[in-house]
């Protein structure tokens, strides 16, 4: 689980990040990244309903993608973290992983 300062929480901050932020695209996720704000990074992790109807598979990609951003030192800014689509359940930990060490260096994929 994020720390408490290192969550964007309220909806207009969210919104910001989207018009303003820049954007680096994967096969899976998209990111988007505000630059330093002066504070602690915070970041938001979005799965659509567009990306699958069932609530339990949305919260378990929030989960996994959650865990892997604690594990690592992130970069100062805001950060809206979203789902594109979902690989196969069996591979979502090492897909994810994967993907995101191409913007976290400090992430290092098996």
């Amino acid at each position: 689980m994020l720390p408490k300062e290192n969550r964007l929480r309220a909806k207009r901050l969210v919104a910001q990040v989207y018009q303003k932020g820049q954007r680096q695209q994967g096969e899976y996720l998209s990111l988007r990244r505000l630059p330093d704000r002066g504070g602690p990074a915070r970041v938001a992790v979005v799965v659509s309903t567009a990306v699958s109807k069932k609530a339990t598979e949305r919260n378990r990609a929030k989960r996994v993608l959650r865990a892997l951003l604690a594990s690592i030192t992130l970069p100062p800014g805001d950060l809206v973290l979203s789902v594109k689509r979902l690989p196969p359940h069996e591979r979502l930990s090492p897909i994810f992983r994967k993907e995101l060490s191409r913007w976290f260096p400090s992430l290092r994929s098996d």
